[in-house]
């Protein structure tokens, strides 16, 4: 006869069970609504265009992504995107004062105020 391993995990307390079945469901809807944003490359050289895309952002019509370089040259950039099916993209052109420059991106979702991160 096999044995359940959960079996003595689930055989007391009703609590127990709901809230294992909570943190399930908790989980799983977190993972299929998480907003990402990502570049097509790690490094661009001069002259190349960063494709600088989204995914998961279906509350929100709108993106707002702020690009910053370190070492800082200035304020940053910001580049509005429109969400089609969750999906957004924005072409950033690196230019030749670019080189050895680090970007942080932050992309803001402008209903949800979601925010998701990634470094090229």
């Amino acid at each position: 006869m096999t044995k359940s391993l959960l079996r003595p995990f689930f055989h007391g307390s009703m609590i127990l069970k709901g809230f294992f079945i909570f943190a399930i469901f908790c989980f799983a809807s977190f993972a299929a609504n998480a907003q990402t944003v990502t570049t097509d490359k790690l490094d661009y050289s001069p002259g190349e265009i960063a494709i600088i895309s989204g995914d998961g952002w279906v509350t929100d019509t709108q993106v707002r992504n702020t690009l910053d370089e370190e070492p800082a040259y200035d304020a940053g950039h910001q580049y509005y995107a429109t969400v089609v099916d969750g999906k957004w993209s924005i072409n950033f052109p690196i230019e030749m004062r670019h080189i050895g420059v680090t970007f942080h991106v932050t992309a803001t979702g402008m209903q949800s105020n979601n925010t998701a991160t990634t470094i090229f």
